[in-house]
């Protein structure tokens, strides 16, 4: 049975689809047949839902940034600084080839008064 609302969103705000395969009550039997725990009826389509449907803790925590992980922190400021840094030597390259330009221009017409 397919559900009225196809979304449900999480306390971070995260969009989390509304079927079987996001639900906190499916379990697997010894077949490895997903199943629902509070109706024990056999899934046989992971895109349908039942009125049981609970959002998995795992989806309910989409979104929430671990304070214990400031490798993540440094990670995102070292690509931050990267991203800089192409600006920059983007930038540079850009003079370089601006004035190297000049310089052939001004030594073309040095030759050509020269002839």
């Amino acid at each position: 049975m397919q559900c009225n609302r196809t979304y449900a969103i999480n306390v971070y705000g995260i969009r989390v689809k509304r079927c079987c395969a996001s639900c906190g009550n499916k379990d697997f039997d010894d077949k490895g047949c997903r199943y629902c725990k509070q109706s024990n009826e056999v899934i046989l389509n992971p895109k349908n839902c039942c009125n049981y449907w609970v959002m998995s803790q795992s989806l309910s925590k989409a979104g929430l940034v671990r304070k214990d992980a400031p490798e993540l922190r440094d990670l995102t400021a070292k690509i931050r600084a990267l991203r800089e840094h192409d600006k920059e030597m983007k930038e540079l390259k850009k003079q370089l080839n601006r004035e190297s330009q000049r310089r052939l221009r001004l030594k073309f017409k040095k030759l050509k008064f020269t002839v």
